[in-house]
């Protein structure tokens, strides 16, 4: 599934919100990535992200999160 313009948005804010940075490719294999969620919980995850994270976050970050909707 290609990612929706949103989920690019909801990306890149919180990118930017944790003062993250990425090069496109790793933007790119990450979002290949979360195609296997749903989306929804993809952005609460971003969204999780933004609230609790005080430093550049990794995929790791966003993954762990993501786990925690899908229980």
């Amino acid at each position: 599934m290609k990612p929706t313009k949103t989920l690019r948005k909801a990306l890149a804010v919180t990118c930017e919100n944790t003062h993250t940075y990425w090069s496109r490719a790793a933007i790119r294999v990450l979002l290949q990535d979360f195609s296997e969620y749903p989306e929804g919980h993809v952005l609460a995850a971003l969204t999780r992200c933004q609230r609790e994270l005080h430093e550049p976050m990794c995929g790791a970050d966003i993954f762990s999160r993501i786990g925690h909707w899908a229980n």
